[in-house]
């Protein structure tokens, strides 16, 4: 019973996910201007794979840097950084890895990959993980972080590869 009654919690997350993967692709046909449509991402995207905050930036790679212009989280989540914030990709090499080689990266705060200026900013955030997606809109490339605080696991993401892709 109690290996059946996991099974069913499994798939019913899987679901929830489904479903939220589904809003997600709904918002990006809806949306009129990209602002609507990346901030609609953000909206759908909060608690994919366990995440409570969702936020989306746009690279600049001519000036190192990516804008905030969505975020989207939990109402209990610490976080809060105004639409148009800048990031210097030089104190985030992380964000910096994902965009320049187009890759997803799951990441724990305490992971010794992360830089001590990315960890500080993690902790003041109350961040614990993030799962960072590159997803490529024509010529613009977009950050998507994914965020979980004071938990001690990764996000989940099923196949990162796929819900990029999806969100795209």
């Amino acid at each position: 019973r109690a290996a059946m009654a996991a099974r069913l919690e499994l798939e019913r997350e899987r679901a929830q996910e489904q479903q939220s993967l589904r809003r997600v692709i709904a918002a990006g046909v809806a949306a009129h201007d990209l602002t609507t449509t990346l901030r609609e991402m953000s909206n759908a995207s909060v608690g994919l794979g366990g995440s409570e905050a969702c936020s989306v930036e746009i690279w600049y790679p001519e000036e190192n840097s990516t804008y905030l212009v969505a975020e989207t989280s939990i109402d209990e989540w610490t976080g809060d950084y105004p639409d148009g914030m800048r990031y210097d990709l030089a104190a985030w090499p992380t964000t910096r890895r994902v965009l320049t080689e187009q890759v997803t990266v799951n990441v724990l705060r305490e992971d010794p990959e992360v830089t001590p200026a990315e960890r500080e900013s993690f902790t003041r955030a109350g961040t614990f993980a993030a799962l960072m997606i590159p997803l490529v809109v024509g010529d613009t490339c977009l950050d998507v972080p994914a965020r979980l605080r004071g938990a001690r696991m990764r996000l989940s993401a099923g196949n990162p590869s796929t819900w990029s892709s999806t969100c795209a």
